[in-house]
């Protein structure tokens, strides 16, 4: 029997395990003896997560064999030797993965110092310019709520609860009509964009989140 496991746009390095769809779909089906042999283009494709990812394909062996189709070569654990090859493996696409992001950072990093929007929702105030590519441009009634926090935390010196509340008494709602909180005024004081510079990678993401 032939099946075909899919997962498209899932990141072996970010995503855990327990949340690869297609990965665990394969599992069931081969604890279920629906086939007898897992065919990986790499084994990356089972993650790129070291340990966790090793761990997995170990357990994998317990029900089925595994091809690895770049090496042209079948995946064994019998012995020292297999289990320290192996963890090299799953390192060094770990290590793959870590390179190709501090590699995209460094680049984003150069697209925004230019002062081009490298894409994702616009921050409130401004929106997709609709004829320049990788541009914003100010959305007027936004941008003018925007002002009103500015002046209210500057030049009033109201802190952000009494912002947010000051916005609610006027009946004016965020981008996706609710009523304003603290969170929301913050992320507007904070964010780098509404200060006339473009920035990328404020926030981490560790492995597996």
């Amino acid at each position: 029997t032939e099946l075909e496991y899919i997962e498209a746009g899932v990141s072996g390095f970010h995503t855990h395990t327990s949340k690869r769809t297609g990965l665990n779909r394969a599992f069931e089906d081969a604890k279920k003896g629906l086939f007898d042999i897992l065919l990986v283009y790499k084994l990356d494709r089972i993650g790129r997560r070291s340990t966790e990812s090793l761990n997995h394909a170990i357990r994998f062996l317990r029900h089925c064999r595994i091809w690895v189709v770049d090496k042209d070569r079948e995946f064994t654990n019998n012995g020292d030797a297999d289990e320290i090859l192996n963890f090299i493996e799953f390192w060094s696409a770990k290590k793959s993965s870590l390179d190709t992001k501090v590699r995209v950072t460094d680049m984003m990093k150069l697209i925004h110092k230019e002062g081009y929007w490298t894409g994702g929702n616009p921050p409130y105030g401004y929106e997709n310019h609709p004829e320049m590519t990788n541009m914003l441009q100010k959305e007027p009634k936004e941008a003018e709520v925007v002002k009103e926090v500015y002046r209210l935390y500057v030049s009033e010196g109201l802190g952000m609860l009494r912002i947010a509340g000051i916005l609610n008494e006027r009946g004016l709602k965020t981008r996706t009509g609710r009523q304003w909180r603290s969170e929301g005024i913050r992320k507007i004081l904070r964010n780098t964009v509404y200060k006339g510079y473009l920035s990328y990678g404020k926030t981490k993401t560790v492995e597996g989140e």
